[in-house]
């Protein structure tokens, strides 16, 4: 039985998504599905192989359902079911469930979650924090796919006419029944959109990063949650009254009157503010002194296009294309990326689109790619190394992406993880095989792109000046550089909280790049994260960025940071910054400013 806790009990943990929940506490615990011991007989396998395959159809079925209803509430979560339809309509994953089927006569369920585990494996050990993800997308998945196969009946028994399997059927109890604050040690994002909406105030986690699907969900559904609360779960319980705060990732357990009061007026303090930046959509990013900084958006799906406009960014600063190439066809022809590069050119004309090209490596890279396991695929044949290495495929999608630039004047490209000149000046070439190659052919296609490169790695921002005579525009992208320049991943607890992107030598990496493009006249963005956190918004345009780019969700907050300051106290704050030892010292720099100049997005953030 747990022990009853003492009044106010306070726990801070990690805030996931922003807002303030109050209301009484509802354990989650998941219904696994059965998995039968089952073999089959011979006879039995044609049987269960079309069981299987029906089961399939019903589950691809429910993704799109799910994702057409998220795609109204914004790109990010309609994603994630699109990973999700990807996983299913995989030919490896499909092909070695049916290998267990026919070869090792295992039962459907049995098929199902050998294959889940083995790739669920294989994703959990890769260095990309995305790809990390699609472990969670393939067991959350299998559990669908086995719910399915309930519903039908086994190879071998009386042929039934059961009702199509739904993840809601319509005598489903509503869960939860009443408003609460939902705490569960593992909630999939076919769980979370599963509950009842009106009834689920706040989410509370054992475990989870602010880059986990479940977060990504919380947030475009506008639901609170924290996580990581320590030993929370060894007392939490039901009824138990309840405070979570998802923006300081706080969770008070019977808070008293006088906390109670403190939170209701926090919440509606906030809530006024955010109605404020809803009306902030069709105004600019421009400082008091009318310095202009263009706001855009970073996306990494079709889905996440109206999203753009519909949250006031100004373009595409960053349009991640690994997701055609982590389909179900891993080397897309030049046509299946034209019309993907054409979507969101043509919607978004004239407003700037920037195609980033195939960050694949070793760990993103799917069987039918890879060439062998590499035991350091962060540092290894990754990026523009591997397009490099396959101009077949780099080539494909370089006439794509010129073949788009046809309907949209601002769409340009750029390369990630350079590390060297040689680098940018080989996918040049191939760039004006390409441009030679569509002229020959008389396809349309704009010859005067502008081509950028991403400055990621140490080496690119000390070569800055140099490789700034050769491209149009450059992109710095503070993850890998913060990374790459502090030797740690931010994925790997025991060291994530050394990742640190006010760290003098990040800093002076950024500004490095800043001058020599300022030097060479070309533009210089920013892609990170660091880009949407309103704590360093001021600092980088301070420094000279000629544009942020961000997630659209945070556009409007760092929308509202830029438009409360002055260009002269951004440049100030970078000076002193600087010359400061610490990244904690700059943090306090930045948010003395903050506190100064939008104290309401500061209540947003702290």
């Amino acid at each position: 039985m747990p022990r009853e806790p003492t009044p106010e009990t306070r726990w801070t943990g990690l805030g996931l998504a922003p807002g303030i929940a109050i209301a009484p506490l509802r354990l989650y615990k998941r219904d696994e599905p059965a998995i039968p011991e089952r073999r089959l007989a011979e006879d039995e396998v044609e049987a269960e192989t079309k069981r299987l395959e029906t089961a399939l159809l019903h589950t691809r079925q429910e993704l799109l359902d799910i994702r057409a209803r998220l795609a109204e509430l914004g790109g990010e979560g309609a994603a994630i079911f699109e990973a999700h339809l990807l996983t299913v309509d995989d030919p490896a994953i499909v092909e070695d469930i049916l290998r267990h089927i026919c070869d090792s006569r295992e039962c459907a369920e049995r098929a199902v979650i050998l294959t889940a585990e083995r790739y669920a494996a294989l994703f959990r050990d890769m260095e990309d924090d995305y790809l990390r993800e699609r472990a969670t997308d393939v067991r959350d998945v299998a559990r669908r796919i086995l719910r399915n196969l309930a519903a039908l009946p086994p190879a071998g028994a009386p042929p039934a006419s059961p009702a199509a399997p739904s993840s809601a059927a319509p005598d489903a109890p509503v869960f939860p029944p009443s408003p609460c604050i939902l705490a569960a040690r593992d909630l999939s994002p076919s769980d979370t959109v599963a509950l009842h909406r009106p009834n689920v105030l706040g989410i509370v986690l054992a475990n989870g990063s602010p880059t986990s699907h479940v977060a990504i969900l919380t947030r475009a559904m506008g639901i609170p949650a924290v996580t990581r609360v320590g030993d929370a779960f060894d007392i939490l319980f039901d009824t138990a009254p309840c405070i979570l705060d998802g923006t300081r990732g706080t969770l008070v357990l019977h808070p008293t009157p006088e906390t109670l009061r403190r939170y209701n007026a926090l919440r509606d303090s906030r809530e006024a503010i955010r109605t404020r930046l809803e009306e902030l959509r069709p105004l600019s990013a421009t400082t008091l002194d009318g310095h202009h900084v263009p706001l855009l958006a970073n996306i990494e799906l079709p889905t996440d296009v109206p999203d753009v406009t519909r949250r006031g960014a100004e373009g595409v600063g960053l349009y991640r294309t690994e997701y055609l190439f982590l389909a179900d066809e891993p080397n897309p022809d030049e046509q299946t990326q034209y019309l993907a590069y054409a979507n969101a050119a043509r919607t978004l004309a004239p407003a700037p689109v920037i195609l980033r090209t195939v960050d694949l490596g070793g760990d993103k890279l799917t069987p039918e790619l890879r060439r062998e396991n590499e035991s350091n695929p962060f540092l290894g044949w990754r990026a523009i190394r591997f397009c490099l290495a396959r101009p077949d495929m780099f080539k494909a999608q370089l006439r794509a992406i010129l073949r788009a630039g046809a309907l949209n004047p601002n769409l340009s490209l750029m390369y990630p993880m350079v590390s060297r000149l040689g680098e940018v000046l080989a996918a040049n070439a191939l760039l004006a095989e390409c441009k030679a190659e569509l002229a020959a052919a008389g396809i349309p296609h704009n010859p005067s792109i502008r081509v950028g490169i991403m400055v990621e790695i140490p080496s690119a921002a000390l070569s800055a000046a140099e490789l700034a005579k050769h491209v149009d525009f450059f992109s710095i992208g503070t993850n890998d550089l913060t990374q790459y320049t502090l030797a740690v991943d931010r994925g790997n607890e025991h060291v994530a909280n050394l990742y640190d992107p006010a760290h003098p030598a990040v800093l002076r990496l950024v500004k490095m790049t800043i001058d020599a493009a300022t030097a060479a006249s070309i533009p210089v963005g920013l892609c990170g994260e660091m880009a949407g956190n309103p704590l360093y918004a001021l600092l980088l345009v301070g420094l000279g960025t000629s544009e942020l780019s961000v997630t659209p969700l945070l556009v409007p907050i760092v929308k509202e940071v830029i438009r409360n300051a002055t260009l002269a106290q951004c440049r100030d704050l970078a000076e002193r910054a600087l010359l400061l030892p610490t990244g904690d010292e700059v943090r306090d720099l930045c948010r003395d400013l903050l506190s100064r100049v939008a104290p309401h997005i500061l209540k947003l953030t702290d």
